[in-house]
């Protein structure tokens, strides 16, 4: 059986342009669910004054 030569690249190799991306698309959709701030405030006091 013979080796390959692989000439010094591993077979995954690293994209920091593709980490990027891929870590934006996470943030997006953790951040998705999120409600803002400022809203949050808003509902909290707007239940309370129907109390």
């Amino acid at each position: 059986m013979e080796k390959k030569d692989q000439q010094g690249r591993s077979f995954y190799d690293y994209d920091d342009q593709g980490v990027m991306q891929v870590s934006q698309q996470i943030m997006d959709s953790y951040n998705s669910g999120v409600v803002p701030q400022g809203q949050m405030k808003a509902a909290v006091e707007n239940n309370e004054e129907h109390r």
